[in-house]
């Protein structure tokens, strides 16, 4: 057993107080600096002031692209920070506006700037233990869901291991823009490929209760008559000034499934298309309606198939070999057209 003094158990908070800061106009960017540099994975706790701090010296490396150590403060400081809402101004926290900034910016993109609770870690500073370990910067679990005694309705709860909320508020109008996303992810790649996000649906036992266990659901609600411009999935890429010469190797790719992609309309008068593409100027170039009725700018027929008096179709089917084009009507029977060639 190791015997802890009490002034150590303060030292597992570092309050830039302690180290000097002063609220306002005082330059406290040494005393910053003394709080994330008082352990490897500093935990700095910065009281709240209506003046907010200062920090006007670049401390340390201006580089973000590879965490150099203690001894530098910027947006990539190793630890948690709580920053409690103040306002951070001065020249050692770069300028977010034009994506140069440091200390409370984020390291993957200086725009943004944490208000309240900032976490930095490095998982890669902890040597690799073999080819299938993945080492976590922070880890969430929950334990398996199971009925509990003391339910209201016996066999029925839900749980979910992490929720996040947001609400986008007030002021929209025509010409404004105020906007909230719950989640933002990202994933700059170099020279190393990578995923923004994995979702594993992991089958270990037959699932007993006849529920869909879906990888990723999207699913929402409203007021009766309200309309809104809402995409569930929305997929997008392009270059930082917007010329778009980065184009998406693939957009959707469905593998190892029975139903690759499934569409349902909810009621017999339901307008609107299953799938609709788009041409350069707008034009639809193809649309499968929720009644089934494909149109198209152009058709091409790839299956090489003659059919004979005894073969089955459902209504609407075509096929064409070299000689005939083939149309299935409401007999379940295929009815032919004869091709002739192209001449002068």
């Amino acid at each position: 057993m190791v015997l802890r003094t009490l002034a150590k158990h303060f030292n597992d908070l570092s309050n830039v107080l302690d180290f000097g800061a002063g609220p306002g106009a005082v330059d406290s960017s040494s005393s910053f600096l003394g709080a994330y540099t008082s352990s490897g994975f500093p935990i700095v706790y910065i009281p709240y002031f209506s003046g907010g701090y200062r920090i006007d010296n670049i401390i340390g490396s201006s580089s973000r692209l590879l965490y150099t150590g203690v001894g530098s403060l910027r947006n990539d400081n190793v630890g948690i920070s709580f920053l409690n809402g103040n306002v951070i101004s001065g020249a050692g926290v770069g300028t977010p506006s034009t994506g140069h900034g440091t200390f409370n910016a984020t390291y993957t993109n200086p725009w943004n700037v944490t208000t309240n609770l900032k976490m930095e870690f490095d998982p890669a500073a902890i040597p690799s233990a073999g080819q299938y370990v993945t080492y976590q910067g922070l880890s969430v679990e929950c334990l398996p869901e199971r009925p509990n005694n003391g339910d209201a309705v016996a066999n029925h709860r839900g749980i979910a291991c992490v929720y996040r909320g947001a609400d986008t508020g007030t002021g929209g109008g025509t010409g404004t823009a105020i906007g909230t996303e719950v989640d933002n992810d990202v994933l700059n790649l170099n020279t190393n490929s990578g995923n923004v996000d994995e979702i594993d649906l992991n089958v270990n036992g037959r699932v007993a209760d006849g529920g869909i266990s879906r990888g990723l659901f999207i699913t929402g609600g409203g007021v009766d008559g309200l309309t809104c411009n809402c995409v569930a999935l929305d997929i997008q890429h392009g270059s930082y000034g917007g010329i778009k010469p980065i184009l998406w190797g693939t957009g959707i790719s469905i593998r190892s499934s029975v139903q690759s992609l499934q569409m349902y309309k909810t009621t017999a008068s339901e307008g609107g298309s299953f799938v609709q593409a788009y041409d350069e100027n707008g034009n639809t170039s193809f649309i499968v309606d929720k009644n089934g009725y494909v149109g198209a700018s152009g058709l091409t027929l790839t299956k090489n198939y003659t059919p004979n008096s005894t073969s089955s179709c459902k209504k609407g089917r075509i096929m064409a070999d070299d000689n005939y084009i083939y149309v299935c009507t409401s007999s379940g029977t295929y009815k032919r057209v004869a091709l002739s060639a192209i001449s002068d």
